[in-house]
């Protein structure tokens, strides 16, 4: 399933408020996914999501540091994890605060993990 169409097509066909019902169906019936890989062309992402594989921290423990995203809006919510079993984190008070992309530069997420150098996989 590709994107989730957000609003009937126009003109208001049968055929385009059929499709448009079917799609919304087919979100009622938990089939929203983030896609089946962790690259940014990954057909089967329906979600506006941003994901980051295998990037090295190179920060101490619990040192604020960028992830960038490519998102056209202030993300609301990471989900990560650290692949050495560290805790990635961000608490908003006292840290960075996060950006939207523009179209001549990538957005930011700011966080901390609990361990050193750390190689991480997220979801933006």
């Amino acid at each position: 399933m590709g994107k989730i169409i957000r609003r009937v097509a126009y003109p208001m066909t049968p055929q385009a408020t059929a499709s448009f019902g079917e799609t919304m169906n087919n979100v009622l019936a938990h089939q929203v996914s983030f896609g089946s890989t962790m690259t940014n062309t990954d057909t089967g992402n329906n979600m506006a999501v941003w994901k980051v594989a295998n990037m090295a921290t190179g920060v101490s423990a619990n040192v604020e540091f960028a992830i960038p995203h490519n998102l056209r809006q202030i993300p609301i919510h990471f989900h990560g994890y650290a692949v050495d079993g560290g805790t990635i984190y961000s608490h908003y008070a006292g840290m960075t605060a996060w950006t939207a992309a523009t179209p001549s530069a990538m957005g930011n997420i700011y966080v901390k993990c609990t361990t050193t150098g750390n190689i991480y996989l997220i979801i933006v």
